[in-house]
């Protein structure tokens, strides 16, 4: 019997494989669509004691093991907080529940287990995963920061997440307006690093969508095609229509990008039409928490799947604790987690003018929101009984220096 020459078997393997890959299912049987309104002013403002029960301030600890330059993710598990710093500290750099440092999860370097550059978090099955875009790599810890292994994909990525089968999900986007070969911008992977399933397929061959992350939580995983108007739960198999976000006939013409070069073009033609779109999501318990876009304003929305009601502002100020405002980067459970970036602080305290005392927090605090307001064109009836603090809250913020790393809101959400 002739034996195959070793490129001839090759040939056959890699044909195989490619067979093998299929278009991943999407199931529409049974999404939920919140509406917007479709009057939506340009200034609109809500109130933090609408949505949050307690806001809980974590102050994480600053020294030259656990500085963080930049948050790109927060994932809370048990009792600990991981975060991502993929541009300057380039770690990922575990905190308690109380933001005391930890350690610094994995090695720097090119090595088995090692990383120098990680783009993406997720944890999935008690393992900690870390996707490494330069080196083609998810690695897996176990929850105590041990390394337990490595999953090599042979394709490059924006944002990596392990599935709660234990199968990888990649989404393609490797740079703005950077052409490649890829026909579409989800990639799923076997937990051997064999790609199994792709889908989304591009809205147009000369870019990819960069809004687009895996959110996950309880062992779910949300996912949302840039300038799309549905959330999909997401499978190693299949892509389920949870949400639709339906802006009327503010919502972008299906297949529009199609008639730009670039990406860079198409999002300043969006942000001069009429028209909006989605950028980020969370669901807890028992919310939707998601941001739209709509003439280069950012919208937040707090959508209750109990009561089916929806709020939203492109402008909130903080009442339940009355000092940092947050930017919203995870949740766990029915808790939003964001962070206030203590860079400006300086400027903040002499805003407030650092107050001493409770009573005038609250009196500075009223002034201060007031201000803001009528810059933006807007009045509101506001009283020093609206702002609650404790003196713990006080002496903490003016505790806080500008060299010091991000202050973590932990914010209940209450039913509405």
């Amino acid at each position: 019997m002739k034996l195959l020459s070793i490129p001839t078997l090759f040939f056959i393997i890699s044909i195989f494989s490619c067979r093998n890959i299929s278009q991943i299912k999407v199931d529409s049987s049974n999404e939920i669509k919140i509406s917007i309104p479709t009057k939506i002013e340009e200034i609109r403002l809500g109130k933090y004691s609408d949505i949050f029960d307690s806001i809980r301030i974590v102050k994480l600890e600053t020294n030259n093991q656990s500085m963080i330059g930049r948050i790109d993710r927060i994932i809370a598990h048990g009792d600990k907080y991981f975060i991502l710093d993929q541009v300057e500290r380039k770690a990922v750099i575990e905190f308690d529940s109380n933001g005391k440092f930890l350690k610094v999860i994995g090695e720097i370097g090119s090595g088995k287990g090692k990383y120098k550059e990680p783009n993406d978090i997720s944890i999935s099955n008690d393992q900690l995963v870390v996707w490494v875009n330069n080196f083609q790599k998810f690695l897996i810890y176990d929850m105590n920061g041990n390394f337990l292994k490595e999953v090599r994909v042979k394709s490059f990525g924006k944002s990596g997440a392990m599935l709660n089968d234990g199968s990888f999900a990649l989404y393609m986007d490797i740079g703005g307006d950077m052409k490649t070969a890829e026909a579409f911008d989800l990639k799923i992977f076997n937990s051997d690093g064999d790609q199994i399933h792709t889908g989304f397929e591009k809205l147009n061959k000369d870019f990819s969508r960069r809004i687009f992350f895996f959110s996950q939580n309880n062992g779910q995983t949300l996912i949302s095609p840039g300038y799309s108007s549905y959330i999909y739960s997401l499978t190693n198999n299949t892509l389920s229509k949870k949400y639709q976000i339906d802006f009327g006939e503010k919502s972008i013409p299906e297949n529009s990008a199609a008639n730009f070069v670039s990406l860079r073009q198409f999002i300043v033609w969006l942000n001069k039409s009429e028209y909006a779109y989605l950028s980020t999501y969370h669901e807890t318990d028992g919310f939707l928490i998601f941001n739209f876009s709509y003439h280069a304003s950012i919208y937040t929305c707090f959508y209750s799947k109990k009561s089916r009601r929806l709020k939203f502002a492109n402008s909130w100020f903080n009442n339940v604790n009355g000092f940092f405002p947050g930017v919203v980067n995870s949740v766990c459970g029915n808790n939003v987690i964001s962070y206030y970036d203590p860079s400006t602080i300086d400027t903040y305290k002499k805003g407030h003018q650092a107050p001493t005392d409770i009573k005038q927090a609250q009196v500075l605090a009223v002034n201060a929101n007031k201000y803001f307001m009528e810059q933006l064109g807007q009045n509101i009836n506001l009283a020093p009984s609206d702002f609650h603090y404790s003196q713990k809250q006080i002496d903490l913020l003016n505790s806080i220096q500008p060299s010091d790393n991000p202050i973590l809101l932990v914010q209940r959400l209450k039913e509405f």
